[in-house]
């Protein structure tokens, strides 16, 4: 149980049980005058940590019940959210709150005591001339140090003139007394039963510091665990990323020998294809391709089913384009051929295998899909493009 609260505590039950027996004494057909009494409660000097700057600064709270003004926001010139006021305090002859910065529903404030000469009242809330970071800068405020606490129905003006908390008890007491001569004094059982519940309050508070440790430890084990488990976790995924590398560097190896093999079935292709140049074209291997187009195709009977229009390069390899029909260059059906389908007999290209009609049959060869050569480029270096 926090200080306070155990303040509240045992100052609530004096406060009954003297407040009745003053009632009970005091009625109102005894026809007493009660503007004697009245006069004790006049406030004819400031209480301890007030003085005139206060009473006009905050002159519109300064009789609310401290209760009213414990859990106000506390903000930042610039208007930045910091904290609240968790209590007020009366700390070497000065009135201190209390401000809680930062943590979650009360767990984990940075409790920092600030004087009121540092707060301004904006009429809602509370303004502070720090920051966050410069609260949290601050010494943390605990109940260790010297003061005395203000009650819940406490107000700046109207409170006793304290030095401790043990003071404000004792004064709380004094000043019943002494505003009622004929009181009683209090009930033994009263007082026997503020003690038993002080008592099982400050048991309750152990029990539950204890469970907090215990919550502690099991929290801790669970995040050795939970590391253990990761660790672990983290092992298994090395491993595996291990076994990935290697099944990565088989394939890469694999595809490396694919590569390998590749590039020699294509040179191994080339060199068949300058051997099929050398067999098929004969002295034209060597010609510029401008020497070779125009020149006339026959059939495998000798018959003239068109010429080669141009000799250039479709989907990576060499081509023959040849005019099919047409006359003087007009009207001709185009269509592309591989240079290795045509055979060069000494006076014309010879195209084995097709007629003229089938020819024409074909799908025309779609100029932009050519890509056309220099016309000194020969058969020879065409092939090795």
């Amino acid at each position: 149980m926090s200080m306070k609260t155990k303040l509240l505590t045992t100052a609530a039950a004096i406060s009954l049980v003297a407040g009745g027996a003053y009632a009970e004494n005091h009625t109102a057909a005894e026809g007493e005058d009660m503007s004697a009494n009245a006069e004790v409660n006049v406030q004819t000097n400031y209480p301890a940590g007030w003085n005139d700057d206060l009473d006009q600064r905050y002159a519109a709270i300064a009789d609310r019940p401290v209760r009213d003004l414990i859990g106000i926001n506390v903000v930042t010139e610039g208007g930045d959210d910091v904290g609240e006021i968790d209590t007020f305090v009366i700390l070497e002859n000065e009135l201190m709150a209390v401000v809680g910065v930062g943590g979650f529903l009360g767990l984990g404030e940075h409790e920092v005591a600030l004087s009121l000469k540092d707060l301004t009242w904006d009429g809602d809330r509370m303004v502070i001339p720090f920051t966050e970071e410069e609260l949290e800068a601050m010494p943390e405020w605990t109940e260790e140090a010297d003061f005395a606490a203000l009650t819940e129905t406490d107000t700046f003006r109207s409170r006793g003139d304290l030095e401790s908390v043990g003071d404000r008890n004792d004064e709380l007491g004094a000043t019943q007394l002494a505003d009622n001569p004929d009181a009683v004094e209090l009930d033994e059982d009263v007082a026997e039963a503020a003690n038993e519940t002080e008592q099982a309050v400050e048991e309750t508070a152990a029990a539950t510091e204890e469970a907090v440790e215990e919550g502690a430890a099991e929290t801790e084990q669970m995040a050795e665990n939970a590391g253990e488990a990761t660790e672990n976790a983290a092992e298994e995924a090395g491993e595996e990323m291990a076994d990935a590398a290697d099944a990565t560097g088989d394939a890469m190896a694999e595809g490396a020998e694919a590569v390998e093999q590749t590039a020699e079935n294509a040179a191994t292709a080339v060199g068949n294809w300058f051997e099929q140049i050398e067999a098929e074209f004969g002295e034209l291997a060597d010609a510029n391709i401008i020497d070779v187009e125009g020149r006339e195709v026959a059939n495998a009977n000798g018959e003239i089913i068109g010429e080669v229009e141009e000799v250039a390069m479709m989907d990576g390899k060499p081509v023959a384009v040849i005019g099919v029909g047409g006359f003087l260059g007009l009207g001709d059906h185009d269509v592309a051929l591989e240079l290795t389908e045509l055979k060069w007999n000494g006076e014309t290209f010879v195209l084995d295998g097709y007629t003229e009609a089938q020819l024409k049959e074909m799908s025309q060869v779609d100029p932009d899909a050519i890509e056309m050569l220099e016309d000194d480029t020969t058969l020879r270096s065409h092939a090795n493009m």
